[in-house]
């Protein structure tokens, strides 16, 4: 673990780093998680519960766990076409189709209509049990964009009992003003390839890293 400097000369490149120019060690999301943990507690005091969405938000609502000790939940909530992406991706893993063609090249256009047509929320109804009565929550998860699975998930737990709801998230990529309301914590604005990423060269040192803690993933 780096100590508090070393964190924020790392938070540093990562806020002055153009999108989609950086991969994310397991290393660095490690330290950023833990700065982040601190950066909760430095803005909205200390928490009695966090709840970290999947599955971008395993690692990050782990690591934050220990930092403050505080105990961790995780909720099943994702946009529609998440897990049709997921499995897009595994089969590009025995074809040879660049992720860039994907997210910037020649199937741009159609990846772009697919995410649109696919941005209803999923939820796992049973991972809401969790009693947050008059709790001190944060909402993690790895990076938002139009704030919706995030925003779903504070208004919910506000909605069952929590006495205050704060959402911290590595990365705030607003896109077009489509956030109604901002994180009260975030570390950059740009969004980077994280090791959570199936297009990750780190992707399987994560996989591993989930398997050691016996951390599973929403499929």
């Amino acid at each position: 673990m780096q100590d508090l400097d070393a964190m924020n000369a790392l938070d540093e490149k990562y806020i002055r780093a153009p999108n989609h120019t950086l991969h994310m060690t397991i290393e660095e999301a490690e330290n950023l998680s833990r700065l982040l943990a601190r950066r909760i507690k430095e803005t909205v005091g200390q928490p009695d519960l966090l709840v970290g969405i999947a599955n971008g938000a395993l690692m990050t609502t782990s690591l934050c766990s220990d930092e403050l000790g505080a105990p961790s939940h995780i909720v099943q909530v994702r946009r529609e076409g998440s897990r049709y992406k997921r499995r897009l991706l595994k089969i590009k893993e025995f074809i040879p189709i660049p992720s860039s063609w994907i997210l910037f090249g020649p199937l741009k256009t159609l990846w772009g209509k697919f995410q649109n047509r696919y941005s209803k929320l999923e939820v796992a109804e049973d991972s809401f049990g969790r009693d947050v009565a008059g709790l001190n929550v944060v909402v993690i998860d790895d990076c938002t964009v139009t704030g919706n699975s995030i925003i779903y998930v504070a208004d919910r737990l506000k909605a069952q009992g929590a006495g205050k709801v704060s959402m911290a998230v590595l990365c705030w990529t607003e896109k077009d003003g489509s956030m109604e309301r901002r994180p009260e914590v975030y570390l950059h604005r740009n969004i980077q390839w994280y090791p959570w990423s199936n297009n990750s060269e780190y992707w399987p040192a994560y996989l591993n890293w989930l398997k050691q803690r016996k951390i599973e993933q929403w499929l």
